[in-house]
């Protein structure tokens, strides 16, 4: 199954070791399916063998530890696909497609985010900021 929604909240925060990203629809609720959180530890709380990354619908509807199987960036969306053991415990959903319609500097700071908590994952990838480097939003 495919979750798809169109994100106006978007951001990203450090706090206690955690890097967090979220995205949500305009008037998202605790009875939405549509907001997304991304969690990595980072710092002293980092293991740098575990490159899982925590997924939840919020609050605690789905949740899922890894098994992302490729996720992807642009200017417009953020695309996630997961394995068959994520999607079971993420509500049978395969597929995470999240429109952004959000301002440059709140895309920056998300985007911020996400290369920490996806830092040094291979399925991450950004495409359509054409090769410029977003500005840092001091993450």
């Amino acid at each position: 199954m495919k979750l798809e929604f169109t994100a106006h909240e978007i951001g990203a925060e450090t706090d206690k070791g955690v890097v967090t990203a979220w995205l949500r629809a305009k008037g998202w609720n605790e009875q939405s399916l549509h907001g997304l959180m991304l969690m990595r530890m980072t710092g002293e709380h980092d293991d740098e063998a575990d490159d899982d990354v925590y997924l939840e619908i919020p609050i605690q509807r789905f949740v899922a530890t890894g098994g992302i199987t490729k996720a992807t960036l642009s200017p417009t969306n953020l695309r996630i696909q997961l394995n068959e053991q994520s999607q079971r415990a993420f509500g049978g959903y395969g597929e995470l497609h999240i429109q952004i319609m959000s301002p440059p500097s709140e895309l920056a700071e998300l985007r911020d985010g996400l290369r920490v908590v996806f830092r040094e994952c291979a399925f991450y990838s950004e495409s359509g900021f054409g090769g410029k480097e977003a500005q840092s939003s001091g993450l």
